[in-house]
């Protein structure tokens, strides 16, 4: 029987409702992550070809929404998939419930934006169990269902999907989570093994120093007629003389703060290609690299903090490229940054002389330098640059004990220049060592006492674990506890012996004495800042009174050849 077109009409009309009532279409939203850079990629005849991680990633998520076809297995109803949005983190570690993606993709899901999240794989997620466990279970309580490429599951509609009723992918879930923490722990014990190795060969361990390139060359062919390639190093010219002019201004004396304006007003970009920073200029100047050294284990994760070890804990090796300074010219940036880290920031570019070394002969906090401008009546201009108290100029606590900066830059340039003369000097540290022996004496049995006291607490804690008082757990915990503390205690016992039976003696120079004495009889801004060079190398401190004038210098001593 033949319908007539009213009839097909209404016909097609009701198969065309029935079959929108039979789909669901479900917004998704995309989630990538990369720890690094590096992420994905792959190696070609032996180089590395970085690939676009987070785009291919995005790229696959969106190519799985488009192609989505399945059936809820509670109502049979089909399921489609329509993009909602993206959340990518560049550089965030998957151990971390605090990111920036995750924290935007929980937010919207609050908000009702999506019902499905995608993802390349589970790990993209999260790599930390506890970490997976707590993103997945805020989503899903949401109503939001969890799509890995990886690890594929089908789908229910939004009104079907429970969060109490969903095993298998829990399972999945677990069973992913499970391989995840097995590959970081593979990754991190390979990191571990081979990094040492690799250190001893002289290559660098982790990233890049700045200025550092890594480049291929042909060595030979292999037995299929392939390339055969090396790897090497060698250092970018132009940003090796950004290296060099960073370090000939810190020893210049200019500030960190002045050296990353002078780098940024030249628009040269910092190793992040961002503008420059304090902490960028300290890493450039600490790091051996440039003066042919390669190292490991100087900033280990111990207990979830990530903290700089000392230099001899370090494992450091020759490096197979060229070196940019010298090993002397190394050490003494090393002493530059420690000298500035024991004076203070705001000592190194100060106009006054002895800021860092004067003390209140009062209270004993740092002395502040004084500008006072006026105008009299009759139009005189009055300066007046002196030093004052730091505890009564910023909390009122001690007396103004001001004085004017010539006055006690005079004075104690005068009281130096007296190591000048021979006989005054071995008197003094005559002195300084029977007063140094005697202190030293009692610190070495001080320290001697608490070491003795630490073996005592660790035989006990062998002897508890070999009765079987405690576990191997505890016995770990307590070893990890008591060694460091052991091996810092055996390290200063034998120093502290060490300067006790060993004269000291005053780093003073010939050449010091009319250096000081030109510039009493002519002060210049210009040698200014030769003159607090050998201030610091020389003082430690000085305790300055104003009424009467009192002025006691306390030096730095250095063990005698």
């Amino acid at each position: 029987m033949l319908l007539n077109s009213q009839t097909t009409n209404d016909f097609n009309l009701k198969n065309s409702l029935q079959l929108a009532n039979d789909i669901v279409i479900i917004p998704t939203w995309i989630q990538g992550r990369v720890s690094t850079k590096f992420q994905v990629g792959k190696k070609t005849n032996g180089i590395f070809e970085e690939k676009a991680s987070l785009p291919e990633q995005q790229n696959n998520c969106l190519e799985a929404i488009t192609n989505y076809k399945g059936r809820c297995s509670k109502c049979s109803k089909e399921i489609r998939l329509i993009h909602a949005g993206t959340s990518l983190a560049k550089g965030e570690s998957g151990q971390n419930l605090d990111r920036e993606d995750t924290e935007e993709f929980l937010r919207l899901a609050q908000e009702g934006k999506f019902q499905v999240l995608i993802t390349n794989d589970s790990d993209r997620l999260a790599r930390s169990r506890g970490t997976g466990v707590m993103i997945r279970e805020q989503l899903k309580r949401m109503g939001v269902q969890i799509y890995s490429l990886s690890q594929p599951l089908p789908l229910k509609c939004p009104s079907c999907f429970d969060f109490y009723d969903d095993d298998p992918a829990i399972m999945v879930e677990t069973m992913s989570d499970m391989k995840s923490q097995l590959d970081i722990s593979k990754i991190r014990r390979n990191y571990k093994i081979g990094m040492p190795k690799r250190i001893e060969r002289g290559y660098p361990a982790g990233s890049l120093a700045y200025g550092l390139l890594k480049k291929y060359k042909v060595v030979g062919k292999d037995s299929s007629g392939n390339d055969v390639l090396e790897i090497f190093y060698e250092w970018d010219d132009v940003k090796v003389g950004i290296v060099n002019r960073i370090a000939h201004d810190y020893l210049a004396g200019i500030g960190v703060w002045k050296i990353c304006q002078n780098l940024n007003d030249k628009g040269i970009s910092s190793p992040q290609g961002k503008k420059w920073g304090r902490s960028a200029i300290i890493v450039i100047l600490k790091n051996p690299v440039y003066a042919k050294r390669v190292r490991f284990g100087w900033k280990p994760v111990r207990r979830g903090i990530r903290k700089i070890q000392p230099r001899e804990n370090w494992i450091m090796h020759e490096a197979v490229f060229k070196r940019v300074w010298t090993d002397e010219y190394y050490e003494k940036i090393q002493k530059e940054i420690k000298r500035r880290g024991t004076v203070g920031g705001r000592t190194i570019m100060s106009q006054a002389l002895l800021i860092g070394l004067l003390k209140c002969g009062y209270c004993g906090y740092s002395m502040f330098q004084i500008k006072t401008r006026r105008i009299f009546k009759n139009g005189t201009k009055y300066l007046f640059r002196g030093y004052g108290c730091g505890s009564f100029l910023h909390a009122g606590t001690c007396i103004h004990n001001g004085k004017a900066q010539q006055i006690v830059d005079n004075a104690v340039l005068k009281e130096v220049l007296k190591l000048a003369n021979e006989k005054a000097r071995n008197a003094y540290l005559e002195k300084i060592n029977n007063v140094k022996t005697d202190n030293s004496v009692e610190i070495f049995e001080s320290k001697q006492l608490e070491f003795k006291r630490k073996m005592d607490e660790f035989d006990r804690v062998i002897r508890a674990y070999k009765e079987g008082v405690d576990n191997l757990e505890e016995y770990q915990r307590n070893k990890e506890e008591l060694v460091p503390v052991i091996e810092r205690l055996q390290k200063e016992v034998i120093s502290t012996n060490a300067q006790a039976n060993t004269p000291q003696t005053i780093d003073w120079k010939k050449q010091y004495e009319d250096i000081l004495s030109k510039f009493i009889e002519c002060p210049n801004e210009k040698d200014k800042q030769i003159i607090r060079r050998i201030l610091f190398q020389l003082i430690d401190k000085v305790e300055f009174k104003r009424d009467p004038l009192y002025i006691k210098i306390f030096y730095k001593t250095i063990p005698k050849e």
